[in-house]
């Protein structure tokens, strides 16, 4: 995705179908709900490194790697999410700072997680 598109949909600030998390060192747990409801509704855009604002502080470099796999992990765990979703978080930069972006599609089916605690 061009990084023109991604900031047009930033600026547009959170909604039904996009969600901005700070997340600059790691993953929070308010980020596995949100792909659920994503996906049980309209599908969605989730950006890890935007404040709630619009303002992109980038994740932490040194943290980029780990972050994306946990992410994937989680998602595809059966014991955490049901049924498994299958995505990724994609790495941009923007003015020099690091952002993960997922896009998360509209499913034919309904997902529960079962995250607590992280």
């Amino acid at each position: 995705m061009l990084t023109e598109t991604l900031l047009d949909i930033i600026s547009q600030g959170e909604g039904v179908t996009v969600e901005l998390k700070k997340c600059t060192n790691e993953i929070t747990s308010e980020i596995y709900p949100t792909n659920c409801s994503f996906s049980n509704r309209f599908g969605g855009h989730l950006f890890m490194g935007v404040n709630d604002n619009g303002e992109v502080v980038g994740v932490n470099p040194n943290c980029v790697k780990d972050m994306r796999k946990i992410f994937s992990n989680m998602l595809n765990n059966p014991q955490k999410i049901s049924p498994t979703l299958f995505l990724s978080a994609e790495e941009y930069e923007i003015n020099g700072k690091i952002i993960l972006y997922v896009y998360v599609p509209k499913s034919s089916q309904v997902h529960t997680h079962f995250l607590k605690f992280l």
